[in-house]
């Protein structure tokens, strides 16, 4: 390749002194391996070179301090290090050269060893790595290519490399594709994000070298790293005897005790495993210990028991079975067992054997996630899952996925770790499904449908393009060929992911989910739940539905229910709640008083006319406008319409649809009077718009979660229709916000790791750039009167700018706590009034009438039930 090329000659150039370079001999995931004369003690060495892109993201001296620690490891299996430094900014160390093969090139070659070479190989292999962890070095990258031969034997390389690797690049691996560990080799651990693993982990890598030398393959196997990943994660192992009979019973135990998905359950060190592997009557796992001397009689007498055991039970399994019941009972909530807002969000394992729910038990503001299991009657807290929504579980219910502000992050139901999946998410629907190849499905930008793999490090891909409108929810169908998706507006698609075409199914819908019996089960908004037969080869829906049951509590875009796939369901019983948001006045002091809108949907993105008397939202999935002197409503957009702002002359509003395509700037008079006229386009979907008081400009932003998402753009009204970068980095920035005279840009970036708001001067941006917030903020929005900038962190808070050379801004002020109010990282929840004294916040829309009585209910073996119904 080119860049292998350029990068050999710019090394050949820099150590031209001490290496002459020959040619390359190897390359691998992080480095290329090049043959090279060391001048000064005239001998052949092997020149490792870390591919450019991963040197890229890593600071030289911490890498090579790290690497100095393995410099020290002396030992007879263990390769050492020669040399390490930097060379025209390409990151290198030096080993001896090994003129014999490597293990993989033998194992490619020959398939299978004899076992009692296997197992020597094994154990100096082990001796290497107990000299390496007493020594505190964890090898963390174990596989075959990595053990070469010197005279016939093995000597491990690369001790410590990936420990340098990880340790220099800071966790920014992600950022260039590349990843530490080999698939078939990485422990669960490692598999499941863990960034600093144990000798547990080296002792699982040696148990799958081994597997490999005896059976022929590594223990898992499959067409993608995510599938490898997924089935690590599983922990379920072919015994190696299945494979190849002649394997001993005290091998096969000992591989099968390195290979435990818990380290706790693996061996404590190598030596031990290197023990297991010579003495004969180990065993671990089926068969237990060897029954010697006075013991032999009572396995006899066992075996008889088992055998008798064995009878009664195939007595029973040929027996005619008989369906299980369905049963029905109640579920508490926690704490003082009332059903409140955590019971809109819950999750059922895939068996039906736990459920996922959020509560604020022990936090001050805020939610966390607790998950309960099966006739327990208290869940348990998941640490480090604060304001985590959107919840999912895994096919085998080890894991569950959620959204955290704009991050989507995976955690262990036993606490075996946790992984930022995905970065930059638009926050405002997600959808996520978890699909049983190793992908979870989900909604970016409100219209995209795009795949995320289940181990993170890779960007989304995108798979279909929803264009009817905004996507609230997505159910994968199995087999991953199809989805199941509700819009906005209450209408549910299905998508044929081969064909990359949708077609709406219903109307009406709050939920809908595929049960195993071939039938589509949903929930209406009217809380009726009921069952029509699916195909899921055509993925056509019959004609005849027949209802089921009723009472699930519904709201705008949601139902409190979920079915699992073994026909367990849960859902709370009850009506009128969850009216979705209204917004209403909230002065300085936090006072707030109620708002005569007219509007009486769930509403979105408030945004006031410049004189304060018309306040413009998004409401189901269109633009609506108030006249709030008036207490009368008007719908503006028919297409679609979202993310609304005015114009300043106060006589148009702005706003995003995809009517033409990808979201793009339309404008409507505020009357309604007119068509809407395309205003300003873009080959990336668009969210936000912001006008420069004297209508020169008009910015916006594009969708976070996409290539090139997270970058702020603008259009000169009259001048050149390609839009103009002004804040385009690569970090997302969002919120854009222009202050009152037009003379200074605020934002959201997260290029310190955390979100904070940030201020340039308008045009001219790269003049200069000025940090805001206090740890954290979001949603930017300036005072329409004076150089005051207030933003959210939890509370409201408001800084004072001063103009005077340098740039200045005031000291950081709490306004009033705004916790309760709706709120977005990515485009303002609220506005504030023309004399900045009051602000529009959403708040929770109360039921109307009497507060119904809640219950939450849970029904198992439900698809007995159905089964019966459709004899009906």
């Amino acid at each position: 390749m080119a860049s292998n090329q350029e990068s050999e000659e710019r090394l050949r150039s820099a150590l031209a002194d001490r290496y002459d370079i020959e040619r390359e001999i190897g390359s691998g995931g992080m480095a290329t391996v090049y043959l090279a004369q060391d001048l000064k003690h005239d001998r052949k060495v092997a020149v490792k070179v870390l591919k450019p892109e991963l040197g890229a993201v890593m600071g030289s001296d911490r890498f090579l301090a790290e690497i100095r620690t393995t410099a020290n490891l002396s030992h007879p299996h263990i390769l050492p290090l020669h040399d390490s430094g930097e060379a025209d900014g390409l990151l290198f160390y030096v080993m001896p050269l090994v003129e014999g093969e490597n293990l993989r090139q033998k194992l490619d070659r020959d398939g299978q060893f004899q076992v009692e070479e296997a197992v020597r190989i094994a154990g100096h292999v082990a001796d290497a790595l107990d000299h390496a962890h007493r020594h505190g070095v964890i090898h963390r990258d174990l596989k075959p290519a990595n053990i070469l031969f010197q005279d016939g034997e093995p000597v491990v390389a690369d001790f410590g490399i990936a420990l340098a690797v990880s340790a220099a690049g800071e966790g920014r691996l992600t950022e260039t594709g590349l990843s530490l560990g080999t698939p078939y080799y990485m422990s669960p651990e490692q598999a499941a994000g863990d960034q600093t693993p144990k000798a547990a982990s080296d002792v699982y890598s040696l148990g799958c070298v081994l597997y490999e030398m005896l059976t022929g393959n590594p223990p898992h196997t499959g067409s993608s790293a995510q599938a490898i990943l997924g089935k690590i994660l599983l922990g379920e192992v072919t015994r190696p005897t299945k494979l190849r009979r002649t394997i001993p019973a005290n091998v096969e135990g000992a591989i099968l005790k390195a290979l435990e998905r818990l380290p706790a359950d693996r061996f404590e060190s190598v030596p031990e495993m290197a023990a297991a592997l010579k003495d004969k009557g180990f065993r671990h796992g089926v068969g237990g210990p060897v029954a010697k001397g006075p013991w032999k009689g009572l396995a006899i007498g066992s075996t008889v028991v088992a055998l008798l055991a064995l009878v009664a039970f195939v007595t029973v399994v040929l027996a005619p079975e008989s369906p299980p019941p369905v049963v029905r009972q109640p579920i508490l909530p926690p704490g003082d067992g009332a059903i409140t807002e955590w019971a809109r969000y819950f999750a059922l394992a895939p068996d039906g054997s736990s459920m996922v729910y959020r509560d604020t038990v022990g936090l001050e503001s805020g939610w966390q996630l607790w998950v309960k299991d099966r006739g327990s009657a208290e869940g348990r807290r998941l640490s480090g899952t604060e304001m985590a929504r959107d919840v999912i579980y895994s096919p085998d219910g080890e894991w569950i996925a959620y959204a955290v502000g704009t991050d989507l992050i995976k955690s262990s139901i036993q606490g075996r770790g946790t992984v930022r999946l995905l970065e930059g998410m638009d926050p405002a629907w997600v959808g996520l499904s978890w699909m049983a190849d190793g992908t979870i499905l989900c909604e970016q930008g409100a219209r995209n449908l795009v795949r995320i793999s289940e181990i993170g490090g890779a960007p989304p891909d995108s798979v279909f393009v929803f264009n009817p409108g905004g996507i609230r929810w997505v159910h994968g169908l199995p087999g991953e060929e199809g989805a199941l998706v509700l819009g906005s507006d209450g209408v549910l698609w299905v998508v044929d992911l081969r064909a990359d075409t949708a077609w709406a199914l219903l109307d009406e819908v709050a939920r809908a989910w595929y049960a195993p019996t071939g039938h589509l089960v949903y929930v209406r908004w009217d809380g009726a739940v009921l069952a029509a037969p699916f195909d899921l080869e055509t993925l056509e829906l019959g004609t005849e539905s027949f209802p089921l049951f009723e009472g699930v509590r519904t709201g705008p875009g949601w139902a409190d229910m979920e079915l699992s796939q073994d026909g367990s369901i849960v859902f709370v019983q009850g009506s009128g709640y969850g009216a979705g948001f209204q917004p209403v006045w909230v002065d300085r002091e936090g006072r707030e008083q109620a708002m005569e809108s007219g509007l009486t949907g769930d509403v979105l993105g408030p945004a006031l006319s410049p004189d304060g008397t018309q306040l413009a939202v998004e409401e189901s999935g269109d633009v609506w406008i108030a006249q709030l002197d008036r207490g009368s409503t008007h719908k503006l957009t028919f297409e679609g319409g979202s993310n609304p702002t005015w114009a300043p002359d106060g006589r148009s509003v702005t706003f995003l649809s995809s009517r033409a395509g990808v979201g793009d700037l339309w404008t409507k008079r505020a009357d309604g009077s007119g068509d809407a006229e395309l205003l300003a386009a873009c080959d990336r979907e668009l969210m936000d718009a912001v006008w420069s008081p004297d209508s020169t400009w008009l910015i916006s932003r594009t969708i976070t979660g996409a290539e090139g998402g997270g970058d702020i753009l603008a259009w000169e009204i009259g001048g050149d229709t390609l839009p103009v970068p002004m804040v385009a980095t690569g970090f997302r920035e969002v919120a854009p916000a222009l202050s009152h005279d037009g003379r200074f840009l605020a934002y959201i970036s997260n290029e310190s790791g955390v979100n904070q708001v940030y201020v340039r001067p308008f045009p001219n941006v790269n003049d200069w750039r000025e940090p805001v917030s206090i740890e954290s903020g979001s949603e930017p929005v300036w005072a329409k009167d004076r150089l005051e900038l207030f933003y959210r962190k939890g509370d409201l808070v408001a800084v004072e700018v001063e103009t005077t050379d340098p740039f200045r801004i005031g000291e950081e002020r709490v306004l009033f706590p705004a916790g309760g109010y709706r709120a977005s990282l990515t485009s303002p929840q609220y506005d504030v009034a023309p004399d900045g004294q009051r602000f529009v916040l959403l708040s929770p829309r109360a039921a109307t009438g009497p507060v119904p009585e809640l219950r939450m209910i849970q029904i198992q073996n439900w698809f007995t039930e159905l089964e019966e119904r459709l004899r009906r």
